[in-house]
């Protein structure tokens, strides 16, 4: 009994070993993936956190910071909230294959998106963050109502 804990042990230690080196490695390589900030999405419900990467439209998104959108429902898939100015796009990737919760920007249309289902790799997608459960619910239930991003103070 002793021995086989301490072979779970050590194998755990060493899958832990991996997957940090793995995480490391993937930043190193693709630094637009590393969470750069937290800012908060502002409800009736609360304040909800959102992880911003490290790219610089992400950075920009929170130069407009407080900013204050309403979402709609786009083909069940994502919901989209258009900004008033376009974000600059240089510099930043081009494309992504968004998983639930992720908030993206899609250059062509100007427009922020959060997807609620998986969707396939797409071209002008912009990575920009992940919403936390909470932040995807209100999204998820805001309708037309207007939420409000706010940077951390």
């Amino acid at each position: 009994m002793k021995t086989l804990l301490f072979a779970s042990l050590a194998a755990a230690r060493r899958s832990l070993a991996v997957l940090s080196f793995l995480s490391i490695s993937a930043f190193s390589f693709f630094p637009e993936l590393a969470v750069s900030q937290t800012v908060y999405l502002v409800t009736n419900e609360g304040r909800h956190a959102v992880e911003l990467l490290s790219n610089i439209v992400a950075h920009r998104l929170t130069e407009r910071m407080p900013l204050e959108v309403a979402f709609e429902d786009y083909g069940s898939t994502e919901r989209i909230a258009y900004l008033k100015e376009k974000l600059d796009v240089t510099g930043a990737p081009d494309s992504c294959t968004p998983a639930v919760g992720d908030l993206t920007y899609y250059a062509p249309w100007g427009n922020l998106a959060v997807f609620v289902k998986p969707f396939r790799h797409s071209e002008g997608l912009v990575p920009l963050g992940k919403l936390s459960p909470e932040a995807l619910k209100a999204v998820k239930r805001s309708g037309d109502t207007v939420l409000r991003f706010e940077a951390a103070e």
